[in-house]
């Protein structure tokens, strides 16, 4: 089975989108989904799916990690063996999300932009293979469909 993170909640259109399509993905047992943000769900989105993904966490098909918390934080730390990472965290976290996963993930997404704060990009050029792991994204649909429809084929071929 594929483990996938999904890190951070606060994502616009793109994160919504990624939500929806990871959540049915763990409802049936096609992969690991592993969520993390900060506080709990309900503390963090406004909007659903929260009570689905609180479904999902009550049933044991979601882990949620708050990273306020700092045993959840010690095991994300830990995380290894990662198929896919999408970050969809406030941008100026993305490539710090990133780096801790370089090393850990075949593939990291990062919604638009890849960084608020050039240096935080800097972080990453020194990583082996960086442009093999790390894909950016912008979340915007007029510039973004097309790459929404290959990630969504990418994801239930390689996935599923």
């Amino acid at each position: 089975m594929k483990k996938v993170v999904l890190s951070g909640f606060k994502g616009d259109a793109a994160g919504r989108h990624y939500n929806q399509i990871l959540l049915e993905m763990a409802e049936k047992g096609k992969i690991e989904l592993i969520c993390t943000d900060f506080g709990q769900p309900k503390n963090v989105l406004d909007k659903p799916p929260v009570e689905e993904i609180e479904r999902l966490i009550k049933s044991r098909k979601v882990r949620y990690l708050d990273l306020e918390n700092p045993a959840d934080y010690q095991e994300y730390k830990n995380l290894s063996d990662i198929d896919v990472v999408f970050i969809i965290t406030p941008d100026i976290t993305h490539c710090q999300v990133a780096k801790d996963f370089l090393g850990k993930a075949k593939r990291i997404f990062i919604e638009k932009p890849l960084d608020a704060i050039l240096r935080n990009v800097k972080v990453l050029e020194d990583f082996p293979n960086v442009k093999k792991v790390v894909f950016g994204y912008d979340h915007y649909l007029a510039k973004s469909y097309y790459f929404q429809v290959k990630t969504d084929q990418w994801l239930k071929k390689e996935i599923i």
